[in-house]
């Protein structure tokens, strides 16, 4: 039987789409006869104590030094409250059940020294090729581990609607990535500009394809649910999945509007990694209890990728907000995405009952068909499990 090692960003506390793609990935291959695991390893995180304040140092002066000497212990209390709110997800469990993993690699160089064996390596999805994502000091471990920079030269390697997020090469990196690129048979990516930066380093073999969650039906992912319907409200519901990222909605006036129509609120958030506090009542839902509550909801409200791609594979009345500040370049694959489908008018642009227009799903269930039997990973797999 072939086997898929899957490298990917897996160590998450609250990122239900960084899971859910990866727990995709491996139950379509798994359903193709493949065997798949998880590469348990970090592309960045290098580096003592010592060396981060040089880095800060070099990099933010000795202001940032004292900025972060000022925040540590501040910080230190914040992540561990939100690490205790975030344990009631149940992230550990869901990779330990549903997912094949192997051991946990100190490093590159414990990667390189013992490789995982598997006829495959395919890296992808979620942000994975977004250089600008480590920082310097990560940088060259980065593009290491989600490049494929390791293992055997023979193992093939694909790309699995990898993630950009800028359409612009990190200065000095482009030799390195266009010496890398040439082992890999095939590259879908999330964004359309994807395909052209890819061109730009010499790879032709590169094709947009929005995202592994879409490899499974809805009814696949109900085969997830709990028995225990506790989490759902009595009545009909409104569900608000909302990252902490900048954002231009106003939670009190869509829950005034849902009041005004009979239905509650579930508020359900993600990236609590940041300083920023809410006294607003939140559900850390499990990721089966998340997937439910987009079944069961009348409507959806969301500031995410995957918050919007379980919308359109539930069948939902939504409505997607487009993030502001530092994080707006992740408005991109979510146009792409909605421009795919012809749902282009689902951004938000601050009429709440704007969700209540109607989508022609008839239409879009036929692309998602499409997505599952002929997209280019999907005739990928099925070749090679015909040789």
């Amino acid at each position: 039987m072939m086997k898929a090692a899957i490298v990917t960003f897996w160590d998450t506390g609250d990122n239900y789409g960084s899971l859910l793609q990866n727990y995709a990935l491996q139950t379509f291959l798994r359903s193709r006869g493949m065997k798949t695991c998880l590469v348990r390893a970090y592309g960045g995180k290098t580096g003592n104590l010592k060396s981060s304040i040089k880095y800060v140092y070099r990099t933010k002066g000795v202001g940032g030094i004292i900025k972060s000497a000022i925040l540590f212990v501040p910080k230190r209390i914040f992540y561990k409250r939100i690490a205790r709110k975030n344990s009631h997800r149940c992230f550990d469990e869901f990779r330990r059940t549903e997912l094949n993993q192997t051991k946990l690699y100190e490093d590159m160089q414990d990667l390189r020294s013992n490789p995982v064996d598997a006829d495959f390596y395919i890296t992808g999805s979620d942000q994975v090729w977004n250089l600008f994502c480590p920082s310097e000091k990560d940088l060259e471990n980065f593009i290491d581990l989600y490049f494929l920079n390791f293992g055997v030269k023979g193992v093939r390697r694909v790309a699995c609607s990898v993630c950009i997020c800028k359409n612009e090469i990190r200065s000095g990196c482009e030799k390195k990535l266009s010496e890398l690129i040439k082992s890999f048979e095939l590259v879908t990516t999330r964004e359309r500009f994807g395909v052209e930066w890819c061109g730009r380093l010499g790879c032709k073999n590169a094709f947009y394809q929005p995202d592994p969650s879409f490899l499974l039906s809805a009814d696949d992912y109900r085969m997830l649910y709990g028995n225990d319907k506790s989490f759902l409200p009595k009545g009909k519901f409104v569900l608000m999945y909302l990252l902490n990222n900048k954002c231009d909605f106003s939670v009190s006036r869509l829950k005034k509007w849902a009041k005004n129509r009979g239905l509650s609120v579930v508020y359900v958030s993600g990236n609590e990694i940041y300083l920023k506090l809410s006294l607003r009542k939140k559900l850390y839902a499990t990721i089966p209890q998340w997937l439910e509550l987009f079944d069961r909801a009348e409507f959806v409200f969301t500031n995410s990728f995957h918050g919007t791609v379980f919308s359109i594979i539930y069948n939902k009345k939504f409505l997607t907000i487009e993030q502001r500040g530092r994080w707006e370049y992740s408005n991109s694959r979510v146009h792409d995405l909605l421009d795919s489908f012809g749902l282009d008018k689902r951004i938000f642009t601050g009429e709440l009952n704007q969700v209540n227009s109607e989508i022609v799903y008839a239409d879009i269930n036929k692309h998602l068909f499409e997505i599952r039997t002929s997209s280019k990973f999907v005739s990928w797999a099925n070749e090679v499990m015909m040789m």
